[in-house]
């Protein structure tokens, strides 16, 4: 049984599916190559440093900066169009700044966004079978 939800939800596949088994968790997990111990995102078969094809999920401390965002206001897809303005945001993951991760931020107003602002991982249960990754500020 789901819930009703009017936005879209994701769609998991071989590679990305542990990622939203660990959403659902309430944890932030990447991809770790065991041959090399490079952190990738996102989720691939093949390591991006050494072509290797081993692989293993690290969690994560949920810790990021801001690295940018965007403020829609006119949304393309109609189910949008309620909530605007609202925000896309990239974080920089802590443990891997190479990374960045998008989401929206939550409980804070969008002109309070700041870039390099601290921001942890948020776990928003969208249905019973759906978690989404958002942050807010820490601290």
């Amino acid at each position: 049984m789901t819930t009703e939800y009017k936005h879209l939800l994701p769609q998991g596949d071989p590679e990305t599916q542990p990622y939203w088994d660990a959403l659902k968790e309430h944890e932030l997990k990447i991809q770790r190559c065991t041959d090399c111990s490079a952190l990738r995102f996102p989720p691939q078969k093949t390591c991006i440093k050494c072509l290797g094809e081993n692989v293993e999920w690290q969690k994560l401390s949920g810790r990021g900066t801001l690295y940018t965002y965007i403020i829609v206001t006119q949304p393309v897809l109609p189910q949008w169009r309620e909530d605007v303005p609202y925000n896309i945001i990239q974080v920089a993951l802590e443990e891997a700044p190479h990374i960045q991760v998008i989401g929206n931020a939550v409980s804070i107003d969008n002109s309070a966004l700041k870039v390099g602002m601290p921001l942890e991982a948020v776990f928003d249960d969208a249905t019973p079978e759906d978690t989404i990754l958002r942050w807010k500020p820490r601290g």
